[in-house]
């Protein structure tokens, strides 16, 4: 019997959709890759056949990017494959924050995730080399993943790291 991520391969790979999926990957690894600092001034905008278009806050951030622009297309490519990123292009814009979650009250309960989810999660980010990204996305994996219903209907955060 076929494993579940053997099954999802074969049918992302017959759809198409296996570098389309791997370049999303961006998103949730570009804070990790381009540190605090820079992730504050950028954000990545789109992505398509390995073109990267990144938004940067004011001309002189732009600028200085167009310096680094191989180092971090080295980066995103040691997290997420060889060649997912193939060029960047800088344009200067608006740079929205997704907003971030209110933290959790000391009284909230734990997320308890299905049977196997975090166990596929680990396989699946086990490919990627830069521990930083590969935990990065890791705790991605682990915000987007959808809750097991417990037996009182309640929803928490059990597994996260």
């Amino acid at each position: 019997m076929e494993k579940a991520g053997e099954i999802l391969d074969h049918l992302f790979q017959r759809l198409n959709l296996k570098r389309p999926l791997r370049e999303q990957g961006v998103f949730a690894v570009w804070d990790a890759c381009v540190g605090e600092t820079v992730a504050g001034h950028t954000r990545p905008a789109s992505i398509q056949q390995g073109r990267l278009l990144v938004t940067v806050s004011d001309p002189a951030w732009m600028n200085q990017l167009q310096f680094l622009k191989e180092e971090i297309k080295q980066k995103l490519n040691s997290g997420l494959g060889r060649g997912v990123v193939r060029e960047i292009r800088f344009r200067v814009g608006e740079i929205k924050r997704p907003e971030k979650p209110a933290p959790a009250s000391s009284g909230s309960r734990p997320v308890l995730l299905e049977a196997g989810v975090l166990k596929a999660i680990d396989e699946a980010v086990a490919v990627i080399e830069d521990e930083e990204v590969r935990e990065s996305v890791r705790r991605y994996l682990l915000a987007v993943a959808k809750p097991a219903k417990t037996s009182e209907g309640s929803k928490g955060r059990d597994n996260l790291p």
